[in-house]
């Protein structure tokens, strides 16, 4: 199967809660893709370490942009 890269979208929100029935966290991701359309939203139930994760793994990946001096506009 060929990969394709990946279609970049300005981040338009996001919103990170617990869902207690499911013992989950939630991350509902809001893009915008057409300015005359209303924003896509993606939803997804992460466990405690799923979520940590990738909460370390954006921290570490801000804390290198900022390093490098690039804290400019991403390239979407």
């Amino acid at each position: 199967m060929e990969q394709k890269e990946p279609m970049f979208f300005p981040l338009d929100g996001f919103e990170a809660a617990i869902d207690r029935e499911h013992n989950v966290v939630t991350l509902v991701i809001s893009q915008v893709r057409v300015r005359t359309a209303p924003p896509v939203q993606i939803a997804s139930m992460l466990s405690a370490q799923q979520a940590e994760t990738i909460a370390n793994a954006l921290l570490e990946a801000a804390k290198q942009l900022r390093q490098q001096g690039a804290g400019g506009v991403p390239r979407h």
